[in-house]
Order: structure tokens, then C-alpha cells, then sequence
């Protein structure tokens, strides 16, 4: 943010109004400068007061009944901001002459337009008098203290509010991922079960297959078992056979001897009669 710094010159006799009135314009936004303030024991104060006075983009000179009559570093920071403001340009407004009380302005401040403090417009004056000069450089108005802090609360809620959202993205996107994880953990589960489903029907086929070959086989077996009984049935039939038909032509040729020997007993019966 852009700081607009304010060098105050006032009289010691003045300090604890000069206090206040540096107060109002730290809660108006700007940065005013007071040596009460900026300056530590120990410092050099003249070469510092000079460096703030030029470096500030206004000085403000608080003149009393009680100051102006009185001579000191009061009157010598009043020439210093005289001859810096040769350095600006003529319509500027640079240095401006606060009066803390009715009393008279300075003959080598009177050619500039006064502003009185204790007056119930004199602090709204002073305050377009800042606008005015800032807007003729282009910078903004300070917000006010309390408009910074309310700012700034606003930006903390939003930074809150969008770290809430990013955390709530976060964790909605952890739950994809999480959701995403279990399907294919599903998915990878239901596969490994199809594929042992798979298995064990290749196995039950098999198996089927094997008891199939081997109930073949024992049919097989069974059918080469009776035929080779069969066969052996008929080998058994046909050697009974062909023990028969000797048997019969035995008997048959036994059956010739027989009568062969009767017609042989018979002949030679006949030849002996």
C-alpha cells in the first residue's frame, strides 16, 4: 500500500495537542511524522529531521499563540520546509499551516492558505487538501485505519474462506481418489474372483474330462473283457464241438468194427456149417 508521510512541525509547548492530532491522521491511513516519535536517544536529531522533511510528501507546520512568538528549532524547520517547497512545483500543495488556536500566521507563511484545527471543518479541510494534492500525482486517498483492519479482516475471511474451499477441494479430491482406489480394488478383487471362478470350472472340466476318459476306458475294458470271454466262450464251444464229432466218428467207426467183425463172426460161421 502507499504510504503518504506527513512531517509534522510543531513547538514542545504544543506537543501533547500536536500527540492527538498525530493519533487522528495514523487512524486516517497516513504515516505522520513527529520526532517524539521517530527519533531514538542517542540520535543525531537535526540530520534526521531534515532527511524526514525531505522525504515526506507534505509538512505540515502547527503554529499556537504560544509557538510564534517564541524562537527556536520551531522557526528553523519552518525556513528548511520553506526551501524544499521552492523544489515543488507552484500550484502544489506541500506545505501547509495548521493553526491549533486563533492565532497570527507568520509573515513568511502568510501567502499560503492556512487551515484551522480547532475550528469543527478544519480537520475535513485538511483532509481535501491531502485528496486534492494526490489525486494531481494519481495516488489514492489512504483508507483509514479502521477501514484497513476491516479490509483486512474481509481478506483474512476470503483467505480463510478460499483455504476452506481449497481444503474442501482437497478432501473431495481425496475422496475421488479414495473412491476411485476402492472400485479398483473392486474391480481388481471381482476379476481375481472370475478368474478363480475361471479356474476351477478349466478344473471341473477337466476333471469331468479325466472321469469322461477313465469311465471310457473302464468300458473299454469291460467290453474287451467280454469279448475276450466271448471268444474264449466260443473257443471252448468249438473245442466241444469238434471233442463231440470225434467222439461221434469214433463211435461210428467203432460201430463199423463192430458189424465188420459180426459179418466176419457170421461168414465164418456159415463156413464151418
Amino acid at each position: 500500500m502507499d504510504q503518504v508521510q506527513i512531517f509534522i512541525s510543531y513547538a514542545r509547548e504544543d506537543q501533547e495537542r500536536v500527540k492527538q492530532f498525530y493519533h487522528r491522521l495514523v487512524e486516517a491511513g497516513f504515516h505522520p511524522w513527529l520526532d517524539r516519535e521517530h527519533i531514538l536517544p542517542g540520535m543525531k536529531w537535526e540530520p534526521i529531521i531534515k532527511a524526514a522533511l525531505k522525504r515526506s510528501d507534505f509538512a505540515l507546520v502547527c503554529l499556537s499563540a504560544t509557538s510564534i512568538n517564541k524562537r527556536g528549532f520551531l522557526q528553523k524547520e519552518i525556513k528548511q520546509a520553506l526551501e524544499q517547497a521552492e523544489e515543488k512545483l507552484e500550484d502544489d500543495i506541500w506545505l501547509i499551516t495548521a493553526r491549533l488556536d486563533d492565532c497570527e500566521v507568520p509573515e513568511i507563511l502568510a501567502d499560503i492558505q492556512w487551515v484551522d484545527l480547532f475550528e469543527d471543518d478544519g480537520w475535513q479541510q485538511l483532509l481535501q487538501a491531502l485528496e486534492f494534492q494526490l489525486k494531481r500525482q494519481g495516488r489514492p486517498l489512504p483508507l483509514p485505519v479502521s477501514e484497513q483492519r476491516k479490509r483486512q479482516q474481509e481478506e483474512e475471511e476470503e483467505l480463510k474462506r478460499r483455504e476452506q474451499q481449497r481444503q474442501r477441494e482437497s478432501e473431495e479430491q481425496q475422496r475421488r481418489a479414495e473412491a476411485v482406489r476402492l472400485l479398483a480394488e473392486q474391480q481388481r478383487r471381482e476379476q481375481e474372483l472370475a478368474e478363480q471362478r475361471r479356474w476351477e470350472q478349466e478344473l471341473a472340466e477337466q476333471q469331468r474330462r479325466e472321469w469322461e476318459l477313465a469311465d471310457q476306458r473302464r468300458r473299454e475294458q469291460e467290453l474287451a473283457e467280454q469279448q475276450r470271454r466271448e471268444q474264449e466262450l466260443a473257443e471252448r464251444q468249438r473245442r466241444e464241438r469238434e471233442l463231440a464229432e470225434q467222439q461221434r466218428r469214433e463211435e461210428e467207426l467203432a460201430e463199423q468194427r463192430r458189424k465188420a467183425e459180426a459179418e466176419r463172426k457170421r461168414k465164418e460161421e456159415m463156413l464151418r456149417r
